[in-house]
């Protein structure tokens, strides 16, 4: 599924869609696995989604996203701006 996922084709309406998805699934320890075994292409893909969303206010979706990518796969739970660090 993440292998596929083209984040460029979802409108905007879309994205905070996508984000809470993947939030979920970083959540949900029977697949946290699968997740670190994928995590630079999860990395990808919060990247282009934060690329897409850029704009004056960060969303508190975007921002739990970030949030979880942080806490669950770099083992690092600190806010928003500690993903952009990552790349």
């Amino acid at each position: 599924m993440l292998q596929s996922l083209r984040v460029s084709r979802a409108g905007p309406e879309e994205l905070p869609v996508v984000g809470q998805l993947l939030r979920l699934l970083l959540q949900h320890a029977p697949l946290r696995t699968h997740m670190l075994t994928n995590a630079v292409l999860v990395q990808q893909i919060i990247k282009n989604i934060t690329t897409l969303r850029s704009g004056g206010v960060q969303e508190q979706w975007l921002a739990d996203l970030h949030y979880c990518f942080n806490a669950h796969i770099t083992g690092h739970p600190q806010g928003p701006g500690a993903l952009s660090a990552v790349y």
